[in-house]
């Protein structure tokens, strides 16, 4: 499972969810993913290329856009500092990729919120279907 199916199911089922406050991500839509790969696999250009989305994130700030987006309660979730909670590995606070070589390629990604509203789109488009 994905960290979003995880995020849905524990704030369906009211589990508590950790969420960090203090680290930063880039969070993708796959068919972004997908059109950055098929961009790639046209335009051959040599060189390690980044594949994030555009808004630099926290997992807490994910957490509540995907609960205003699906209409989810946010009661469950649990806002935490990274040192609040051991880990196994240290981890870099910011891991957002900078796209900038992409970009010059003309691949413009969909916000994490534009993302959730597609998916969104899509289950309930899924779910109307016999």
């Amino acid at each position: 499972h994905s960290f979003l199916n995880w995020m849905v199911q524990s704030l369906v089922y009211k589990k508590p969810l950790t969420l960090f406050r203090d680290e930063v991500r880039t969070p993708v839509f796959v068919d972004d993913l997908a059109r950055a790969a098929l961009l790639l696999l046209t335009n051959p250009a040599p060189g390690i290329y980044h594949a994030g989305g555009p808004d630099g994130l926290s997992r807490l700030e994910m957490g509540e856009i995907l609960c205003r987006t699906f209409s989810l309660p946010s009661q469950s979730i649990v806002a935490a500092n990274r040192e609040d909670v051991p880990a196994a590995a240290h981890r870099a606070r910011d891991v957002s990729l900078s796209c900038h070589r992409l970009h010059q390629l003309g691949w413009r990604p969909v916000s994490f919120s534009d993302g959730l509203n597609t998916c969104l789109e899509r289950w309930n488009a899924s779910s109307a279907t016999p």
